[in-house]
């Protein structure tokens, strides 16, 4: 990940990651199969351009870049359902044990398994999928 450390001279920058968070959700809703594109973006937005990803209006900018329409992506992005959304999706990886980031979840509607918790090389990631799918790819819901 391109890294722009300029992010660090911002006067009275809140790192908060809820409206990043929020405009992949909303994405997810919107066109779930941009997700994972618009997740990439807000990344590299932020992280590698230096562009600040709590304000909406940089948000809905990220937004048209992964193709959406930015009238229709922000009224969907201040709407309390998906504000709650994101919470559940909070509450959903605490209740799994995430504490940090990078971990690989696998699963679908019926419940997730935690795969992998930190870094890990991809050697160890197969591991964990093949130990997961061993067992026969059980979840918790």
């Amino acid at each position: 990940q391109p890294f722009d450390f300029g992010l660090f001279d911002r006067e009275g920058f809140v790192y908060d990651t809820e409206p990043a968070c929020r405009a992949v959700v909303t994405a997810r809703n919107l066109k779930p199969e941009a997700a994972l594109a618009m997740k990439a973006r807000v990344s590299r937005a932020f992280y590698g351009e230096n562009r600040d990803m709590t304000a909406t209006d940089e948000i809905v900018k990220v937004a048209e870049d992964v193709g959406f329409d930015g009238p229709m992506f922000r009224a969907a992005f201040e709407q309390p359902d998906i504000r709650s959304e994101t919470f559940r999706d909070f509450l959903t990886a605490k209740q799994m044990g995430v504490e940090g980031f990078p971990c690989l979840l696998a699963g679908s509607h019926d419940g997730y398994a935690m795969i992998t918790h930190g870094y890990r090389p991809l050697d160890g990631m197969i591991e964990g999928i093949e130990a997961w799918l061993a067992q026969g790819g059980r979840v918790s819901a």
